[in-house]
């Protein structure tokens, strides 16, 4: 057990030397990184592991190599390590655990850095009617948020018409999104100038604080570490949720193994699939609680509006029936009752009668 805890520790003091000594190995830097994925597998302590990780990337990594050329070389791959790695803790929500297709996720990076770029050029002055521009140095902070709900705002007004269609048009739009993007920023360049077209933004005011500008990989990267541990609480926070039980619970679970009212839902999910115009539903609240029907009564109404369905619907609960419909028929041993829309069956004698009894209509 001794042996194998220090085993990490021995590869990481080894690997980290080798790269101080040996600046032009680009091994011995691959090496050193690797050792966060065999951290991972030991047999130590959560609270070890990311306090060994952490002292790896704050402080031997950017030591170990900045005895060389290839300083800022290195900085500049790790820092896009921690950018792609940003980016697969966001498909691993979307992807992964909500089961959604990847809406262009590379897209929305540049919608966030296209954000701060045009407001720290003097791109901004060919469409801001007030403002100084470029902005100070100081603003990238606020533009992180700013960018943030830039992407967020994208993906809701792709995400709207987009989760509607299905099939190719659906793989179209996805994967084409990043393609789509880049073909936009490209040609906003006319009739006002607002990216600059394929030419790009140059000049960006770097990022700063407390009068510190960042120019170098070697600064950026502690940015970028900063927002990756950021995303990875968030992240973590996320899975442990509510929600986030949820939907691991659910993730490769078997449909037989599902609570009844899961099971409804989903055989409803998937007479959607079909595409259908007209779907049928059989006593869908029969053997539901409640809080089930309720859910389910909202399900059936989401579904009816959005998809411009018509459900013929056969049910015993009186309550979901009126909430849901817009033209009733009411069948006693297999007569017609009574017909209309859903006043009319709630006043209605012999609807009455047939539910609660003629003793109900003379009380009435």
């Amino acid at each position: 057990m001794f042996a194998s805890a220090n085993l990490p520790l021995i590869y990481i003091g080894v690997t980290s030397l080798s790269l101080f000594m040996a600046q032009r190995s680009v091994t011995a830097f691959l090496l050193l990184l690797s050792s966060l994925l065999l951290l991972y597998f030991t047999n130590l302590k959560n609270l070890m592991k990311w306090l060994i990780a952490g002292i790896v990337l704050v402080f031997l990594l950017p030591f170990a190599a900045s005895n060389g050329d290839a300083y800022q070389s290195y900085m500049e791959v790790a820092t896009l390590v921690g950018i792609y790695i940003s980016m697969a803790l966001g498909l691993n929500i979307v992807v992964g655990m909500a089961g959604l297709l990847d809406l262009g996720f590379i897209a929305f990076f540049a919608v966030g850095a296209y954000s701060y770029g045009i407001f720290a050029t003097a791109q901004a002055s060919n469409f801001m009617p007030f403002g100084t521009f470029p902005l100070s140095g100081e603003s990238f902070w606020i533009f992180i948020v700013v960018g943030c709900l830039a992407a967020a705002l994208f993906g809701i007004l792709l995400g709207i018409p987009v989760l509607r269609v299905k099939g190719d048009y659906l793989a179209i739009v996805t994967l084409g999104f990043g393609e789509i993007i880049r073909i936009v920023f490209n040609n906003l360049d006319r009739p006002i100038n607002i990216t600059n077209g394929a030419m790009g933004i140059p000049s960006v005011t770097p990022p700063r604080l407390f009068g510190i500008d960042f120019l170098y990989p070697s600064q950026f990267y502690y940015i970028v570490l900063v927002i990756l541990l950021f995303i990875i609480f968030t992240v973590r926070r996320f899975e442990h949720s509510k929600i986030g039980r949820s939907l691991a619970h659910l993730l490769n679970e078997k449909a037989c193994n599902l609570s009844y009212g899961a099971q409804r839902r989903l055989e409803i999910a998937r007479a959607l699939a079909a595409n259908p115009k007209v779907i049928l539903l059989d006593e869908p609240a029969a053997g539901m609680n409640p809080k089930e029907t309720n859910d389910l009564t909202q399900l059936i109404q989401r579904m009816r509006d959005e998809f411009n369905l018509t459900v013929i619907l056969i049910e015993h609960d009186m309550k979901l029936v009126m909430e849901i419909s817009e033209h009733i028929v009411v069948l006693d041993h297999g007569e017609k009752i009574a017909e209309g829309k859903p006043e009319d069956i709630r006043s209605s004698p012999k609807v009455i009668e047939a539910y609660l009894g003629s003793g109900a209509i003379q009380a009435g």
